[in-house]
């Protein structure tokens, strides 16, 4: 008997049981509890955030539709005090030439009206509008010879003269204009004078230019491309990294002391149809043809040096002549 009591667990006392039992059931209630009160914390905290994103995100939107609506208006308003200095200034010069219908004997008060008028409204005008101003001259032929009218230092910067005045612009007198990333694409110009312009990235892509003085010009990067130049004057230009590529004809036109540094160009039409480079900065760095004559008084000594060179490959000559006398 003794033997089979060992075999039967000792039992516990009622108490003792009950109270392992409710402890057993207080441990996954007290997990819940725990999980939902952070459950709760989460929520009670992710609605103030999701309305502070929101406030953020309607705050940033309503921002940029400000400055949209800002910049809107601004161009509105810079286009319309541009329209009415346009408007102001064609009304103002049209008075002037009322008076004097072929643009003949114009007061010297007049013309600087006239000149003081320009150069403030085109320091004011965008590109468009330059564009009115510089046409409206020409058609009011303020600025074809000849003309007394100054205009040095006028802002002609950005213009586009491509395809309208049926493409002609003849006997133009601009001499010290600015006149940079300006278009005359497809013209014809004839008898023009351009002389000490700045003309920096100008383009005359498709033109026919004749008898044009660009004299003392600053014309680096221009682009003469496929067009036609006859007769005319580059001396003293820089016309650095210019393009000349693909030019249809090119005569008579005189190139010298002028920097033709970096410049694509056709040589075969340069060099044989008599333009003249002397004392020019060549594509590749080289000087063109070089005639100098130096008289020497003291000791009756005399120097003669003419210089023919042509670079690049194409043709090379030089002639060299010296004669040194001495007493």
């Amino acid at each position: 008997m003794k033997h089979i009591r060992r075999l039967w667990p000792r039992s516990r006392p009622h108490g003792e049981q009950s109270a392992t039992a409710d402890n057993q059931q207080e441990m996954p209630d007290e997990h819940s509890a725990s999980f939902l009160k952070l459950t709760k914390l989460l929520c009670s905290a992710l609605i103030p955030i999701m309305i502070a994103v929101f406030t953020i995100v309607v705050t940033l939107q309503e921002r940029d539709l400000a400055n949209r609506q800002r910049d809107y208006d601004e161009r509105q308003a810079d286009n319309e005090q541009q329209e009415d200095i346009f408007k102001i200034y064609i009304q103002d010069i049209s008075k002037v030439l009322q008076t004097q219908p072929d643009n003949r004997g114009i007061s010297t008060q007049n013309l600087l009206f006239i000149r003081t008028q320009t150069l403030t409204a085109l320091r004011k005008l965008d590109s468009k509008r330059r564009t009115y101003v510089f046409l409206f001259l020409y058609e009011s032929k303020l600025i074809q010879s000849p003309t007394k009218l100054d205009l040095t230092g006028a802002d002609f910067t950005n213009i586009h003269c491509d395809g309208i005045t049926k493409n002609t612009l003849k006997d133009l007198h601009l001499p010290g204009v600015d006149l940079s990333h300006s278009c005359f694409i497809n013209c014809y110009i004839d008898g023009t004078n351009f002389a000490d312009s700045i003309m920096l990235d100008i383009k005359f892509t498709n033109s026919v230019i004749i008898l044009t003085t660009f004299k003392s010009c600053l014309m680096d990067r221009a682009d003469f491309r496929n067009g036609k130049m006859f007769y005319n004057t580059f001396n003293s230009a820089s016309l650095a990294y210019s393009d000349f590529s693909n030019i249809i004809d090119i005569k008579e036109n005189n190139f010298t002391n002028v920097n033709l540094t970096g410049t694509k160009v056709t040589y075969k039409n340069l060099l044989y149809e008599n333009n003249t480079f002397h004392n020019s900065i060549m594509p590749n760095g080289t000087y063109g043809p070089i005639q100098q004559k130096n008289l020497v008084v003291n000791g009756d000594a005399e120097t003669n040096v003419s210089f023919e060179t042509i670079v690049y490959g194409i043709l090379s000559k030089e002639i060299c002549a010296s004669t040194v006398n001495r007493v």
